[in-house]
């Protein structure tokens, strides 16, 4: 799992912070926010892929539920997540 540099910033709450600087921290902030989503998002896509499918049909649905809970539609959401800051 990779995880992006994160970068520290001024909250933009500073008498000194002007508007368009903090308009662009603001920016890169939800760029980097973004970019963990779709690191998060992928991961949950491959642990999906790897673990959670390939072991359904050997564990019972008690068994799957402690495991794997709601990991499709938590992947769903964070799908979405990322979609709609894309547009």
């Amino acid at each position: 799992m990779s995880i992006p540099n994160i970068k520290k910033y001024d909250s933009g709450f500073s008498e000194t912070a002007t508007t368009l600087s903090s308009i662009q921290q603001s920016e890169s902030m939800l760029e980097q926010i973004l970019s963990f989503e779709r690191v998060y998002y992928e991961d949950l896509k491959q642990y999906i892929i790897k673990y959670s499918r390939p072991l359904r049909r050997y564990l019972n649905p008690d068994e799957i539920v402690d495991l794997f809970q709601n990991i499709e539609k938590i992947s769903a959401i964070s799908e979405s997540i990322v979609r709609q800051c894309e547009k």
